[in-house]
Order: C-alpha cells, then structure tokens, then sequence
C-alpha cells in the first residue's frame, strides 16, 4: 500500500485548503498479475464545518482490503465567505488527477464510484447530477463523473434537516441556493445505494426517502436500505469506529449497531453485482 497527500489547485478559486489522500494498492510479484483496479472517492460527514475522521482513513482502508484504490478528498469547508462551488470544484479535480495517473496507478476509468457521507453524501449527489459542460469548466479530461455512488445517511436538502442554522445554510450555499440534490436528480444520475436509520436526529430519513422518490420517477437503478435504529454518524457502525461522545446532551448515543453495520458488506456486493471487481 502507499499513501499520497496531494493539494488541489485551480486557477480561478481559492481552494487551497483542499486536499486529496491516496491509499493505493501495491502490485505484487508473487500475486497474479493485476491490470487495473477499481477506485472509490470518499468524502466524510462534519456539517460543512469539520471532517469525520470517523468517515476517511477507515472507510479507505475498509475499501483497500476489498480490492479498491482509495481516494479521501478533504473538501473546503465553510468559512467567512461563501462556501460553493468549491466542492464541487475539488470533486473535479481529483477526476482530473485519476484521470491523469490511471495508467501509472493501474487506476480502471470504467469502475469509478463515489461514496458520500451526511454532508459529503450532498457534496457526492450534488457533483453527481452536474451537467457535464459545468464540470469542464474546471478539468477538460476524459472521465468526469463516477458509474456508480454510495449514499450514507445523506444529507439531501437543507430544509430536511435539525442542525443547520439559517444564516450557516446560506453561507454554505451562497448564490447556490437551495442546493436539494433530490431535485438535481436526473435520467443521467449513476445507479444509487443508500441507506440510513429511522431515528436520525440530525439529517432525518426523509433526506433519504425523497432522494429515493426521485430516483423513481427518472427510472434510476438503486439499492436503498433504511435500517430501524442507529443515529446520525453512524460509519462502520462497529467498534472500529465507534465514537463516545463528551458532552451530556450525546452521551447516550451509541454507534455501535451490528444490524446496521451490514450495510458495507451489501454495499461491497452491490458494486461486484456492478461488475466492480478487479480485472
């Protein structure tokens, strides 16, 4: 395995204080020879003003054991000025750097899926139903969007959710506005899981339930999970990433839910179901 850290540069905004973390699989002597392996971009949770760490290093290294190239974008977060389009841009640009180094990083361009996590799953479903002619404002390479994306406990639309203050939504947001994805979804949009839990407090399954209604009513092939109990933040759900929180108003919540954890295995399965598996 090798770990690259790579900062992400564009020549009209300021995304400095983006980056992009590559966990790579190594080829082997003594192993078959691999020609290409499939690749999965991962952006955590926080709520636009902070990374899960809890949502990066562990799902990358869950999805190396699976055969995956593991691509961890730290996407801006909100600060004094407007925040978007800046995710988006830096979505762009980690295809730009994929596409550049597929052949030097036995990268496969035709297996190339997103996964997204509460704010991340809104920075994924949004990038996700972009027309194409905005994204090549920003990188003029060949692949510019994922086959496939993974939803988890996504944040959809801002008016859904029990978290965001009305002046943070709009200094995320700024001339973006509303910024809900169910309402970007389109005949283009690539083939969904998603999941998430009846009992989430902060980002409400009905988040998940109209992206899903959405993606019904453009015939979108889908996988949707909506698990009983567990609430927000949930990752792995095991004891890897297990969280306890320090403050009284959480301490009660438990992030450890052996049900819910079933949704990585199923997601893996969907994606060789994909045909994302190593050729």
């Amino acid at each position: 395995m090798r770990i690259i850290k790579k900062r992400l540069v564009d020549n009209v905004l300021d995304i400095s204080d983006s980056s992009l973390t590559c966990y790579l699989r190594g080829q082997n002597a003594n192993l078959r020879a691999i020609l290409n392996y499939p690749a999965i971009i991962i952006c955590p949770g926080g709520g636009y003003t902070q990374l899960s760490d809890r949502e990066s290093e562990i799902i990358a290294l869950s999805f190396l054991a699976k055969g995956y190239h593991s691509f961890v974008l730290n996407y801006s977060l909100v600060s004094d000025s407007y925040l978007y389009p800046k995710p988006l841009v830096e979505m762009a640009k980690v295809f730009q750097f994929i596409n550049e180094n597929a052949e030097k990083y036995h990268i496969n361009l035709d297996k190339i899926a997103t996964i997204g996590f509460s704010a991340g799953g809104h920075v994924v479903s949004w990038y996700n139903s972009l027309p194409d002619d905005w994204i090549n404002q920003y990188t003029n390479v060949s692949v510019i969007k994922p086959t496939k994306q993974i939803l988890c406990y996504p944040l959809i639309d801002f008016s859904l959710t029990n978290g965001f203050p009305k002046g943070q939504i709009s200094n995320i947001l700024g001339t973006c506005l509303p910024g809900a994805t169910q309402k970007m979804v389109s005949k283009k949009t690539p083939p969904t899981f998603i999941w998430t839990t009846n009992t989430d407090e902060l980002v409400p399954s009905k988040n998940t339930t109209e992206y899903i209604l959405a993606l019904q009513k453009y015939s979108v092939d889908y996988e949707a999970h909506v698990f009983g109990w567990g609430p927000h933040g949930l990752s792995l759900s095991n004891e890897q990433t297990n969280y306890l929180p320090t403050d009284s108003k959480h301490s009660n919540r438990c992030f450890v839910n052996i049900h819910d954890s079933a949704w990585f295995p199923l997601a893996v399965e969907w994606l060789e179901r994909k045909n994302y598996d190593i050729k």
